[in-house]
């Protein structure tokens, strides 16, 4: 299987891709995003924007499946919701364009609980139904595969080859936050910037979520962490305080192996920003086992050193 990562991020679905398939191309925006892809991942990536991207240019991938992983923010809750009408939604529905005219041969997407009640997807559903494909469309959350993490998300597979069936994955049971944390020497690498002033805790106790070391469940940690302390994420009590989770923690909460890479030069908040809008591992690798099961089953995440040789 090769892939398209359209709105790529920093790369959770090549980690959860694995061994198991090509990354044909990677494409975002954000240029922060794509120097973290590119510390951990060898093949082709481009800084574009995504309305830029020529049907041309897209033939070229008729033979993948297109991953797309679009802004959120004109479907969330907390947000306008403008839908279709948001310029945010604008590179999405290009691609609905170029998946009716080139046909690539799966698609896959992943977005906010209420997509699926949203204009853009229905406009989307009906241009799968013009190209000819099915579709099969779910919620999963890391903590559905035993991740002490909850991230609700709609995930989309569709095709033109097979018929993907998003089925809820066995039951597993939990692992405690304990589990990924860093060790000491780690978390010097963020000083004060995991500091919570513990007046803030006590001020807004009825309206945040604080954890423990052996705590099974946090809270979705949304691009907001850091600045707002408020419905952004978990807090971790420690014996000396309360602390903020550490990007890489996070990173580990969300399935990625330790060995991912995130560069020294950037802060701790830019990370948190781009962390909280990437994709969970287990959740992308079980859309992907959608569409191949063999190929995935006795595929583990990738090792990373190994996929760049």
């Amino acid at each position: 299987m090769r892939i398209l990562e359209l709105f790529s991020g920093i790369g959770a679905v090549a980690v959860a891709a694995g061994n198991s398939a090509e990354m044909a191309q990677a494409f975002d925006i954000n240029q922060s995003a794509m120097q973290i892809y590119r510390a951990n991942f060898s093949s082709p990536s481009q800084v574009q924007e995504i309305t830029s991207l020529s049907d041309s240019l897209l033939s070229g991938f008729a033979d993948c499946l297109w991953w797309m992983s679009p802004p959120c923010q004109p479907f969330t809750r907390r947000g306008l919701r403008k839908d279709n009408e948001d310029d945010r939604t604008k590179p999405l529905i290009r691609l609905i364009s170029a998946i009716e005219k080139i046909r690539p041969i799966h698609v896959a997407l992943e977005n906010v609980i209420g997509f699926e009640n949203s204009k853009t997807h229905k406009l989307l559903a009906e241009s799968f139904d013009r190209a000819g494909y099915t579709f099969s469309s779910t919620e999963l959350s890391s903590s559905d595969f035993g991740l002490p993490n909850l991230r609700p998300r709609f995930f989309l597979a569709a095709s033109r080859e097979n018929q993907p069936s998003l089925e809820p994955p066995p039951a597993s049971s939990r692992k405690v936050v304990s589990d990924f944390l860093d060790s000491d020497d780690e978390l010097k690498r963020w000083e004060e910037s995991l500091f919570v002033d513990p007046k803030q805790i006590a001020d807004y106790a009825d309206a945040i979520n604080v954890v423990n070391p052996q705590s099974d469940l946090t809270r979705c940690f949304t691009s907001a962490y850091g600045r707002s302390i408020v419905r952004s994420g978990s807090y971790l009590q420690v014996d000396d305080g309360f602390r903020r989770f550490s990007p890489t923690e996070q990173c580990r909460l969300l399935g990625f192996p330790r060995e991912f890479q995130l560069p020294g030069d950037m802060s701790a908040l830019q990370l948190w920003k781009l962390i909280g809008n990437t994709v969970s591992i287990p959740c992308a690798r079980h859309v992907l086992e959608s569409f191949n099961r063999d190929s995935f089953s006795n595929q583990s995440c990738v090792d990373l050193e190994a996929r760049n040789k």
